[in-house]
């Protein structure tokens, strides 16, 4: 499947997105689910808003927004949004296949059972997260690998309204800004 970018109604130019592809698929695989369709759509912060609005019910300007088409990350078959603010026998061996678990998500594969397949929609606000960077000291290309792997992480299952959830969020997207760079 594909990881694809959009512009709907902002300029932004994401630079490098061969090699991005690639890394977000490795994070993917590592945490146990095949790449589906996704798509990042940058846009205005008004676009953005009026998404948080609609949606999310939440009126406020935010980075990134998540919906959710495989269920995943959020156990249903329907597009969920999430905001930032889951005895076998190898071939041939006779010996027993070890089953791997994403231990956030719960979710199973091996040989016999592959891997869930994620997708989803992420917007994604480029001035918001420029603003960001300067506020938490990130250049903005740091700060936006940051919210590209954000989006993909709540695609897998992770979430990060508590703080608890919030620190095992921002844990794995260092995690994988450190492999990216």
């Amino acid at each position: 499947m594909a990881i694809r970018f959009y512009n709907e109604d902002c300029n932004y130019v994401l630079k490098g997105k061969r090699l991005i592809s690639t890394w977000i698929r490795a994070a993917i695989e590592e945490e146990g689910f095949a790449t589906g369709d996704i798509s990042y759509i940058f846009c205005s912060p008004e676009r953005h808003i009026e998404i948080n609005r609609k949606y999310l019910g939440h009126d406020y300007y935010t980075d990134v927004i998540t919906f959710d088409y495989s269920g995943a990350g959020q156990n249903s078959k329907s597009a969920n949004p999430v905001s930032r603010g889951t005895d076998r026998t190898a071939a041939g061996s006779g010996e027993a296949e070890p089953e791997t678990e994403n231990p956030f998500t719960g979710s199973k594969h091996s040989k016999d059972h592959p891997r869930l397949s994620i997708s989803g929609d992420i917007f994604i606000d480029p001035a918001t997260v420029a603003s960001n960077a300067a506020e938490y000291g990130a250049t903005p290309r740091e700060e936006m690998l940051r919210v590209l792997i954000h989006g993909v992480l709540h695609l897998c299952g992770y979430k990060d309204k508590s703080e608890t959830e919030a620190r095992i969020m921002r844990k794995k997207e260092n995690y994988y800004l450190a492999k990216y760079q």
